[in-house]
């Protein structure tokens, strides 16, 4: 029974510690509308979208899947010339924003890229605001 419980003790430790808030997204739609999406830990050096629900949920699925590298954009990205707004925040110091056909992305980090501006649910949404780890998101 000991060992029972010290098994659930370290399980809900982990667990605990797997779900700990790193950053946070903050994204608007021309009319207001707005989604936070909280960025928690997944292990050294890796983050995630925690769960939400319906919409939410679809969007935050959404912008996860655009969480990647760089080097996996489109050949034809751009990197523009208009500097990431003051409010985006990063641990590795930010980088440029880049756009492709369909995405604008910000690089966050050395060689990884978020979603900024695009067109999800028939509705076109910008980032916000962002405090974002030095982290890859998947």
């Amino acid at each position: 029974m000991r060992r029972f419980i010290c098994i659930l003790a370290v399980c809900a430790a982990f667990n605990a510690w797997g779900q700990e808030q790193v950053g946070v997204l903050l994204y608007r739609t021309p009319t207001g509308r707005g989604m936070t999406l909280e960025i928690v830990s997944a292990g050294p050096g890796q983050a995630s979208l925690k769960p939400e629900r319906d919409d939410a949920e679809k969007f935050r699925l959404f912008v996860q899947r655009h969480c990647v590298r760089e080097s996996s954009l489109d050949c034809n990205a751009k990197t523009l010339i208009e500097p990431p707004p003051e409010g985006y925040i990063s641990a590795a110091g930010g980088g440029p924003l880049i756009r492709t056909s369909t995405v604008t992305y910000w690089r966050y980090a050395p060689g990884l890229v978020l979603p900024v501006r695009f067109k999800c649910m028939g509705q076109f949404w910008e980032l916000i605001r962002a405090n974002v780890p030095a982290r890859t998101i998947s």
